[in-house]
């Protein structure tokens, strides 16, 4: 047992670490090529003048998708005490890893088709933002209502078992996927600025949380 809360808190601290590096490259270089940039000229200029930086910056939110992963996983092993919980978390498990394929996909996609797209002529977009469009469902709906649904079970058969701030910070992070998730389906820009704003501290602070709190009293004792 004791194995298997040490998996459980290096995973979170690798989640948690990943996901805060993964954050700030969204902000520093990928924001610039997404459209969150109003500029679409910009866009384009950027990706095609940066590739090297553009396609480097993905691999931190590749690397994250394997640690949410690792982390849901460890999570479910170390909190399968009963035969009901066991199960809610055995499906959380494969719901990150039907996201996982979702938004790897995604992210090849804007890694290494996205650059080529965005050297054609502006008056040719129309292909480079159908491909966007299609990224973004991929990853922003799909893969993140997966993760989500997928955080809400963890936190909601944990609750009881973790400090309320915990389960406040798991609640902020199923909030935030859920606004991305409808940010992606209604093409709000705005929308998936904030919600991603928001879900970078709250994945963080719930993955802090667990790192330090595993395992928890209750059950240590």
């Amino acid at each position: 047992m004791h194995k298997k809360w040490t998996r459980l808190r290096i995973a979170a601290w690798l989640a948690m670490i990943i996901h805060l590096i993964a954050g700030l490259s969204m902000y520093f270089v990928l924001g610039h090529g997404l459209e969150t940039n109003p500029d679409f000229a910009d866009r384009m200029k950027f990706i095609t003048e940066h590739r090297t930086e553009w396609i480097g910056s993905w691999i931190p939110w590749n690397l994250a998708a394997f640690a949410i992963l690792n982390f849901f996983a460890a999570f479910a092993s170390a909190h399968s005490t009963d035969a009901n919980r066991k199960l809610w978390l055995k499906i959380a498990v494969i719901l990150a890893g039907i996201a996982v394929l979702f938004d790897l996909s995604a992210e090849g996609i804007e890694m290494f088709l996205m650059p080529r797209l965005a050297q054609g002529r502006l008056d040719e977009s129309a292909q480079f933002l159908t491909v966007d469009r299609c990224a973004v469902l991929l990853t922003g709906c799909i893969a993140n209502s997966l993760y989500t649904i997928a955080t809400a079970i963890c936190s909601a058969t944990t609750r009881t078992v973790y400090p309320l701030w915990i389960s406040i910070s798991g609640l902020a992070v199923v909030i935030a996927g859920t606004a991305i998730s409808l940010g992606a389906i209604v093409d709000s820009t705005p929308l998936l600025f904030w919600s991603n704003a928001l879900m970078i501290p709250a994945i963080v602070s719930w993955q802090l949380g667990i790192a330090f709190a595993a395992p928890p009293a209750e059950i240590a004792d």
